[in-house]
């Protein structure tokens, strides 16, 4: 075998792993079990219009797209209100734009109930998913607040619209949170 070929074919060993990993072109970005898995509490959106909550990084999960595609459901865990799933992604050091929101939906569950709902959401790669919920307390879902710290989100409160930018509020995010949502992406 000539030393070309020799370099192809350990090329391609290396590669081909890689491939067979993203060879379904799907992710689920957030949360994985929607489950508590210790203290847990209500988060709720408390000025208005609405707010908006980002799961910013995820230990041992995925909390930005992996590539561009398209959001084909999502599941959210004790809802009670109306939501949207939103696409957002960074604007600058500590800016934020809401990109797009999916249509808004009204709920009602029990905090251990998990909801499914379908969409049709374009996410670009690096993109973040977050979740818009009206305000005054009129809307919340669970969170689990009991997760390393390594798994952090930031709010909005009060959010911005869609295509609007703006800084996340200091008292509305924290690590050792998990926003107990998650969406299916395709490519």
């Amino acid at each position: 075998m000539k030393r070309g070929s020799v370099l192809v074919a350990a090329a391609l060993a290396v590669a081909l792993p890689c491939v067979a990993l993203a060879g379904d072109g799907k992710v689920t970005i957030g949360a994985r079990p929607l489950a508590v898995d210790g203290a847990h509490g209500t988060q709720a959106c408390t000025a208005g219009p609405h707010c908006l909550w980002v799961q910013q990084r995820l230990e041992g999960g995925v909390a930005r797209a992996p590539f561009s595609g398209t959001v084909r459901s999502w599941k959210i865990l004790g809802p009670n209100g109306s939501f949207q799933l939103a696409v957002v992604r960074k604007h600058g050091p500590n800016q934020w734009k809401l990109v797009r929101a999916s249509d808004g939906v009204t709920l009602s569950a029990g905090p251990f109930e998990v909801e499914k709902l379908f969409t049709h959401l374009r996410i670009r790669k690096g993109d973040w998913l977050g979740i818009t919920a009206s305000a005054f307390g009129a809307s919340s879902f669970t969170v689990d607040n009991g997760q390393p710290a390594g798994s952090c989100r930031i709010g909005f409160v009060p959010g911005p619209s869609p295509g609007e930018t703006d800084s996340p509020d200091p008292g509305s995010g924290g690590c050792g949170d998990l926003i107990l949502m998650n969406a299916r992406i395709t490519r």
